[in-house]
């Protein structure tokens, strides 16, 4: 599913970058760390880019929890 760019979330052109390097390990099972999910855009692409390893989402953000929630809902 594209998401459309929304301000203050990962430019798509870097969320795509990040996407390349990643499947360029050529892991079988990475484990993939994201500092900040905002609301879950790049999350997701990772997530469909891994789709056996982890991907864990470190939100620094204290007053992030509406956030985090939009970001569970984004990925189940």
């Amino acid at each position: 599913m594209a998401v459309e760019h929304v301000e203050g979330a990962t430019e798509i052109w870097v969320r795509d970058l990040l996407v390349a390097l990643l499947k360029s390990l050529n892991r079988e099972s990475p484990n993939v760390l994201e500092c900040g999910g905002f609301l879950g855009h790049t999350s997701l692409v990772l997530a469909q880019a891994i789709p056996v390893g982890t991907l864990t989402i470190a939100e620094y953000d204290p007053d992030a929890l509406g956030r985090a929630t939009i970001i569970s809902e984004c990925l189940f």
